[in-house]
């Protein structure tokens, strides 16, 4: 029997059957009255039985304060914090298959689940287009994305890879300024510029080399000497 042709947490319409499970093969022993009372209905989705719609609401968040007039992308980049520590936790777990057989191993149910592309896809398509124009928001993104490669398995990794080709060819068509597109597609936990391209390293300058002092100099335009005072150049 395969349950329907929505997934969890679709929205019935009044005046339409409400549950409508297509049954393949002979239907002997199965009763109707049985079958609906198998279906769970209720007035709104349920975050312990839809954990999409959790995603869907941080989501909504984050593209509602990236919207005008509130141009709030440090509230967006909170939501994306949520929307990565969710998809971590997600990402060496198994998934159901939304195929359920009984005990002798016969297939009886088939359900529409989602999977792990589909939460990838539903944590990011909408705000990569919406908010990848935001600095804040897609050097946020790419942090994620990199970071959940180094949890995700192999199979995962693809719609991780296809994601991180987005958010650059979305970046590049944005701005036609080299240094813009490398700024914007530097990974920042934090999306507010604590990225490894203006972050302090915290190194004293008597630990570095010449040539890692001369880097330095050019980066924040001052002279520093060896006991830690500064001149202008």
């Amino acid at each position: 029997m395969r349950a329907g042709d929505g997934p969890h947490g679709r929205r019935l319409r009044p005046g339409r059957r409400a549950i409508v499970p297509r049954i393949h093969g002979e239907p002997e022993g199965l009763k109707s009255e049985k079958i609906v009372r198998l279906f769970a209905l209720g007035r709104e989705r349920m975050h312990e039985s839809d954990p999409a719609f959790g995603f869907r609401k941080l989501v909504d968040i984050a593209e509602r304060s990236i919207a005008q007039p509130f141009d709030d992308p440090t509230t967006a980049v909170q939501a994306i914090h949520r929307l990565h520590d969710c998809l971590r936790q997600l990402a060496p777990r198994p998934f159901p298959s939304g195929r359920h057989y009984d005990d002798e191993g016969h297939l009886r149910l088939v359900t529409r689940t989602l999977g792990w592309d589909g939460y990838v896809r539903l944590a990011f398509d909408e705000l990569r287009l919406v908010g990848g124009a935001q600095p804040q928001v897609a050097r946020r993104l790419r942090a994620a994305l990199e970071d959940l490669k180094t949890v995700a398995p192999p199979e995962r990794q693809p719609v991780l890879d296809h994601q991180l080709e987005l958010l650059e060819a979305f970046v590049r068509r944005q701005f036609d300024d080299d240094e813009d597109v490398s700024a914007f597609l530097v990974g920042d936990q934090q999306g507010i510029g604590s990225g490894q391209d203006i972050a302090a390293d915290g190194q004293p300058d008597d630990y570095l080399s010449g040539e890692e002092q001369e880097q330095r100099k050019q980066r924040t335009g001052l002279t520093t000497g060896r006991g830690g005072g500064q001149d202008s150049s």
